[in-house]
C-alpha cells in the first residue's frame, strides 16, 4: 500500500490532482482500518488467548 501511496503523493504534489488527493484520503482510512483491528486483535488474544485453528 505504501507505493500506491508515495505514486498518488507524488502525482498531487506535481499536479495538485483532486483524484490522487481522494486516493491518498482512502488510503489514510485504509491504514486508521488496519490500526484499529490490529488494536481489537490484540485485545482478543489477551482475554481469550490465541486459540488454535487446528487440532
Amino acid at each position: 500500500m505504501a507505493h500506491a501511496q508515495r505514486n498518488f503523493f507524488e502525482l498531487h504534489a506535481k499536479n495538485k490532482s483532486t483524484l490522487a488527493e481522494q486516493a491518498l484520503r482512502y488510503i489514510q482510512l485504509l491504514y486508521e482500518i488496519e490500526s484499529e483491528v490490529a488494536i481489537w486483535g490484540r485485545i482478543y488474544d489477551s482475554e481469550y488467548g490465541k486459540k488454535k485453528l487446528y487440532g
